[in-house]
């Protein structure tokens, strides 16, 4: 019996001492990371006249790390009319990649939309277009102070944050201009004129957002990530309209994305949660394999590869168990 003890007594003082372990080290990778809040990038002009700056939480490692490291950045859901940077989803994800060796920002952009008809929804795409390229541009004209190496560049986004970034990066000036004569919403052209020359982007990062029109992932050779819940309602993981709101256009989720990107020759890795609905919070078990999955992707679009080697590397990750 005393042997069966002091055994016992030793595996509990191992077990005790890997947990106090364990929590050093986790507590000492949080305290890795340096997080700017608050930084304004741009001063907004509201209906009323009251000057509103928009701004970012920057998430970096280390107050003396100069090294430069690939820059990824987030926009926040809420349908156009909500959210905001520190949504627990978003700051995860930005701490958890941050852990990883990236620079990773959150951005705020004009949300509030008015009325749910289709003028406001287009006029909130590109409003959040013109945002996120002033974000971008700086955060580039400030990559030595943040330890930016642009060279690797990635946007993304959940929900209508995701919306935001994909038309970013594939609804091109030419396209806008069609759009908006077509559906008699030239007035909008204003917001056209202001997304000037586009950052080159490494990748998208695209969980559980959509695109107005597939076809325009063909202006861009971008590569992208997808992450998006099957019985999605919000943004229809194929196509439907948003939230059920049969009088605004309809948008193209995920699972369309995916398909089209591959028909194009387009890099692009898919993460389909059978049966999830509109996304996932930042505790749930579905994170750690979001996570695996823009890493992994962000590792296979390095701009050391090759096209080919990308869409081979890719094809191999959704079918391997790393990503289930």
């Amino acid at each position: 019996m005393n042997n069966h003890q002091s055994n016992f007594k030793l595996v509990l003082i191992i077990v005790i001492t890997l947990c106090i372990v364990v929590s050093l080290l986790n507590a000492q990778n949080n305290e890795t990371i340096k997080v700017i809040k608050d930084v304004p990038f741009k001063t907004i002009v509201c209906d009323d006249g009251q000057k509103v700056p928009l701004c970012l939480n920057i998430y970096k490692q280390g107050q003396s790390e100069k090294q430069a490291k690939p820059l990824i950045v987030f926009l926040h859901g809420g349908g156009f009319h909500a959210g905001e940077k520190e949504d627990p989803k978003i700051i995860a994800l930005c701490e958890r990649l941050c852990n990883l060796g990236y620079v990773t920002a959150t951005v705020e952009y004009r949300t509030g939309i008015r009325r749910k008809n289709k003028e406001c929804f287009v006029r909130a795409v590109l409003n959040g277009m013109v945002d996120t390229q002033d974000a971008l541009n700086f955060l580039v004209k400030n990559r030595i102070k943040y330890a930016i190496d642009c060279e690797y560049i990635y946007l993304g986004g959940m929900s209508a944050g995701a919306i935001v970034a994909l038309h970013y990066a594939y609804w091109d000036a030419h396209e806008i201009v069609d759009f908006l004569q077509q559906h008699k919403l030239s007035h909008l052209h204003e917001c056209n004129s202001q997304i000037k020359k586009r950052i080159a982007l490494c990748g998208l990062i695209n969980c559980w957002g959509a695109i107005i029109n597939p076809n325009w992932i063909a202006n861009n050779n971008t590569a992208v990530v997808s992450v998006h819940g099957t019985k999605d309602r919000f943004a229809p993981y194929k196509k439907g309209s948003p939230c059920h709101m049969f009088w605004l256009p309809k948008i193209y989720g995920s699972g369309t994305i995916d398909k089209v990107a591959k028909e194009c020759g387009i890099p692009s890795l898919l993460k389909a949660y059978k049966g999830m609905r509109h996304g996932h919070d930042s505790r749930s078990p579905y994170m750690d394999t979001t996570i695996t999955a823009i890493q992994s992707f962000i590792n296979c679009t390095s701009k050391n590869n090759c096209k080919q080697s990308q869409l081979y590397t890719l094809e191999s990750l959704e079918n391997s168990s790393i990503i289930k």
